[in-house]
């Protein structure tokens, strides 16, 4: 009698349950919808679609099929930009929290952190 993988409800057959998110995971969650204020809405959409491209497992942003749910018939080159400017923004957000709870000086620091 041959197997099939997973027939056994060993591996492929059996059903993945969620893990239930911890009050820590939905404080980081919190603080990072919070880094997305720096950004306008367009862009926030624009970063959400991109993030979603690359968590189905694209190995870079299909910029030329984001056109379309951004409203666009041409310009993927300017979504590329559009992006890099708001994930920018979104950094210094990120960063500046960073700062502030590590030094205590209002987001401004004289140590050299890498």
């Amino acid at each position: 009698m041959t197997m099939m993988r997973g027939g056994d409800l060993a591996s492929s057959d059996v059903k993945l349950r969620t893990v239930a998110a911890t009050q820590a995971d939905a404080d980081a969650m919190e603080e990072a919808f919070g880094w997305l204020t720096a950004v306008a809405d367009d862009d926030r959409r624009l970063v959400a679609l991109a993030i979603g491209c690359l968590v189905r497992g694209d190995k870079q942003v299909p910029w030329l099929r984001l056109l379309r749910p951004m409203g666009l018939a041409h310009g993927a080159d300017g979504l590329r930009k559009r992006y890099a400017r708001a994930v920018g923004k979104v950094c210094q957000r990120a960063n500046q929290g960073f700062l502030r709870r590590a030094h205590g000086q209002g987001g401004k620091s004289t140590a050299v952190q890498i």
